[in-house]
């Protein structure tokens, strides 16, 4: 301590004040009352004597009496008052103090937990950052292209990785533009021109199916601020040119280059070699500003306590499923036009596939109880609308609904059950268990006809209609007519058909029939095994919209059907 400091103190303790400075305001406290007393003698002296002596003027004298009374009272506040004032204040400011220190102890204590607590987590951070053998993070691919450089280029790399959207700043860019490209056009050199005697390198890349539905989902995604319109498609194509002429000058083995088209939205973008792996997050971003990227991480190929993969094992594993399950050539997309299904299923209003009959029926009644102008049915019997059986009777009660309701139009459209057509599906499920008869020989036999499954069914519907329309003719009193037409088509039985509304349910018709499937019993059909799909009015303009929905053209169909067909009628 300096020893002109006028006050100590220790760490949590109030200060205490020097022998000096106490001294010395002692001694001018002891200054002030002598004063105080001098004044008051020197008051009251004066204040006596104008007493006695004859001709003083009047006011000297109370002037006196009022300084006499002041000091007097300035002496009793220095002799008695200020001492107990000092001692309250001096124990006011020694609770301050000790208060203060008290709470910045506490406070100190408190500060200490934080810093202990976040050097903690930082620790277990670095320990986790350990155990996943993650080496470095990058704000963007720019960052990381000198050390990606130096990865693809290292002598003992034999296995090189690429997953990306189009890889156009590897693939399409110039040794001047970036490290990437440089780095790309090393590996170029190998796969043109060879590798060292003693050294193997298998390289294999992904880019994404510019026709798939996660490719478009991204290319939109770009262009959501109007611009970039077409790009990602570009870049795309002309990496694949790139690529594909890469694959043909191939012609060294030890160097192999394998690319594909993968067809699933965009993940990551990896880099992967035998030693270290890059990864960058994807997301549907609404422009292309590597400033709104997701950071690179860069991973080393770890050895993990008891055995587990490192990440860079499990991000090789998962570029290899999706190499495996998720991908085409770049010749069978090029060459064999193989552009998958997910344009022509956007395109043409494909929002449902049912191949679990159940899960379609469901939906059949879902989209009945809610329909709201029009409900057309085309099928061959309707037995599954028109019966008696507990499994569909709710197609039953939902037509039956919509009739009392009498608010929304329906058609219906029966195969007519002695018509040609009827004859050649009666006889090919007639025959699954009477493989002796022939065509021939049924088509001669009324009779047997008649006692088909698809006749008496179709007999049994029309009449179970017939019932239905009576009762709720009866419900509705007299005058009322259905908004109901029903008819008898005679031409080849396309599909089963369900439209309600905007919405258009369709199972194609054929005469396959599997020979593993269970054929014995007396109800053997046709039906029900090929997949039921669901068609929009409405197809997502994610992709270029064509002029013609199926859901307009089968619209268009019905109304054909219906014009051609045999009306039925139900209430006279």
């Amino acid at each position: 301590m300096n020893q002109h400091d006028e006050s100590s103190s220790t760490p949590g303790s109030p200060p205490v004040f020097t022998k000096t400075a106490a001294s010395l305001d002692s001694r001018r406290q002891q200054w002030r009352t002598i004063v105080a007393a001098a004044l008051f003698l020197g008051a009251l002296i004066v204040y006596v004597l104008s007493r006695v002596v004859p001709k003083v003027p009047e006011p000297l004298p109370d002037l006196l009496l009022a300084l006499t009374a002041a000091m007097a009272i300035h002496l009793l506040d220095r002799i008695w008052l200020y001492k107990d004032t000092s001692e309250a204040l001096d124990q006011l400011r020694e609770e301050i103090v000790g208060n203060v220190a008290r709470e910045t102890r506490a406070l100190i204590g408190q500060l200490d937990e934080h810093i202990l607590d976040s050097i903690q987590k930082s620790i277990k951070s670095l320990e986790a950052m350990a155990r996943r053998g993650l080496l470095q993070v990058y704000a963007d691919r720019r960052d990381a292209a000198d050390d990606i450089k130096q990865d693809l280029s290292f002598p003992e790399t034999k296995k090189v990785r690429l997953i990306g959207i189009s890889l156009n700043d590897f693939v399409l860019g110039s040794t001047s533009q970036s490290k990437l490209s440089q780095a790309w056009n090393t590996l170029k050199e190998f796969i043109e021109h060879g590798i060292s005697q003693n050294r193997t390198l298998d390289i294999k890349v992904l880019l994404i199916d510019p026709t798939c539905l996660g490719a478009q989902l991204r290319s939109k995604g770009e262009e959501r601020n109007g611009v970039f319109s077409g790009r990602l498609k570009r870049d795309v194509d002309m990496a694949i040119s790139e690529l594909r002429q890469l694959e043909q000058a191939k012609k060294h083995p030890g160097v192999a280059l394998e690319c594909k088209l993968y067809r699933l939205p965009p993940i990551l973008f990896l880099c992967l070699t035998d030693s270290v792996c890059y990864v960058q997050q994807y997301y549907f971003w609404s422009s292309r500003d590597e400033t709104k990227s997701f950071p690179i991480i860069r991973f080393q190929n770890v050895q993990t306590a008891g055995g587990v993969p490192s990440l860079h094992a499990e991000l090789e594993k998962h570029f290899d499923w999706i190499w495996e399950k998720a991908s085409v050539g770049l010749a069978e997309y090029k060459d064999e036009a193989a552009l998958g299904v997910d344009k022509g299923v956007v395109q043409s209003g494909i929002v449902n596939v049912y191949t679990v009959p159940d899960d379609g029926l469901k939906r059949m009644l879902y989209l009945l109880r809610h329909a709201k102008e029009r409900v057309s049915i085309q099928g061959n019997s309707l037995h599954s609308f028109f019966n008696n059986r507990p499994a569909t009777t709710p197609l039953y009660q939902a037509i039956r609904k919509l009739l009392i309701e009498d608010r929304v139009a329906i058609d219906l459209l029966f195969l007519k059950p002695d018509s040609e057509q009827a004859r050649y599906r009666a006889f090919r499920e007639y025959s699954l268990n009477n493989q002796d008869l022939t065509r021939e020989k049924y088509f001669s036999s009324e009779k047997i006809h008649s006692e088909s499954v698809l006749y008496t069914e179709t007999t049994v519907a029309k009449s179970t209609l017939s019932q239905l329309v009576k009762e709720v003719a009866a419900i509705k009193g007299p005058g009322w007519t259905p908004k109901l037409n029903a008819a008898f088509y005679s031409s080849a039985p396309y599909c089963f058909l369900l439209r309600v509304d905007n919405t258009v349910l369709i199972e194609q018709y054929h005469y396959g029939k599997l020979p593993d499937e269970e054929l014995s019993g007396d109800r053997v059909v046709l039906g029900k095994e090929f997949p039921l799909i669901e068609y929009s009015s409405s197809p997502s303009d994610l992709f270029d919209l064509t002029n013609k929905t199926p859901f307009a053209l089968l619209v268009n169909h019905l109304a054909f059907a219906l014009q051609e067909a045999e009306p039925l009628q139900f209430v006279n």
